[in-house]
C-alpha cells in the first residue's frame, strides 16, 4: 500500500490485514523508548482514509514566528516539521494527536513520530513500525 508514493511498511499492512487494532481504541503503551502520555484511539485502515489524514496532517504546523525553527528539549524530541512531503499519518490519538510514518530518514523503514500536544513538540516515539506495535503491546 502506499500514500503519496511512500510504500507503507510491510509490517503496518499486515498488521492491518490480520485487524491488530479492530478491538485496541484506547491502548496505551506499555514500554518504549521515553514515557508517552497519549492512547491509540485509532489506526487508519483504508488508502482513502490513510491519504485523508496525510493531507490534513500539516494544517496548523506552519512556520510562524513561534512553529518552525526550533528543536524541543523533551525526550525523543525532533525538530519542527516543516515541510509534510515524507510524513504519512496513519493514526491519532483520542485527544487528536497524530502518528505518523516519517520517511525523511529512511524511504524503507520509517521511523514513528507523532505530535505531543502536551509538550508542544513533535516526538520520535520509535524507530521503525515494530517497535511502535510492542511498544503498544500489540505484537
Amino acid at each position: 500500500m502506499d500514500v503519496n508514493g511512500l510504500k507503507l511498511p510491510d509490517a503496518f499492512v499486515r498488521a492491518v490485514a490480520q485487524g491488530a487494532f479492530s478491538s485496541h481504541s484506547g491502548a496505551r503503551p506499555v514500554e518504549g523508548l521515553y514515557p508517552l502520555n497519549l492512547d491509540m484511539a485509532e489506526v487508519y485502515q483504508e488508502q482513502a482514509t490513510l491519504t485523508q489524514a496525510t493531507l490534513r496532517v500539516a494544517i496548523g504546523f506552519e512556520p510562524d514566528d513561534w512553529y518552525g525553527a526550533r528543536t524541543p528539549d523533551v525526550p525523543g524530541g525532533i525538530p519542527d516539521i516543516v515541510n509534510f512531503s515524507q510524513i504519512v499519518c496513519f493514526g491519532s490519538s483520542s485527544a487528536g494527536e497524530p502518528f505518523c510514518f516519517d520517511f525523511r530518514h529512511d524511504a524503507i523503514n520509517p521511523g514513528v513520530i507523532c505530535w505531543d500536544g502536551d509538550a508542544l513538540s513533535w516526538r520520535r516515539i520509535a524507530p521503525d513500525f515494530e517497535a511502535f506495535l510492542d511498544q503498544f503491546g500489540l505484537r
